[in-house]
């Protein structure tokens, strides 16, 4: 799991910035396609979760969104770190990663 954070998308989309810096950074075990990815541009006001394939019965799209508004009211408190340590945890839980 990779967590990024940008000042800007230089007007990209989200979902497309994720998957490409997931696939081009190789995030998780290349065999099992297992990598996840939080991206968060604050100054935007969007945030992502890209998974690998072999992530996408552990970690479904709804799943991720759940993720995503447990983070937004720690965003809107400014309050980051929370968010993000509040996205690891709920993450973690669902795909039954505890290290």
């Amino acid at each position: 799991m990779v967590i990024v954070t940008a000042p800007t998308l230089n007007n990209l989309d989200v979902a497309t910035v994720g998957d490409c810096l997931g696939n081009r950074w190789g995030i998780g075990d290349n065999e099992r396609n297992d990598g996840i990815l939080i991206l968060v541009a604050p100054n935007e006001r969007r945030a992502r979760i890209s998974t690998g394939t072999g992530m996408e019965a552990m970690l479904t799209d709804e799943e991720a969104k759940a993720v995503i508004d447990q983070m937004t009211p720690h965003f809107r408190s400014n309050d980051f770190a929370g968010g993000l340590s509040a996205a690891v945890e709920a993450i973690a839980a669902q795909t039954g990663d505890t290290q």
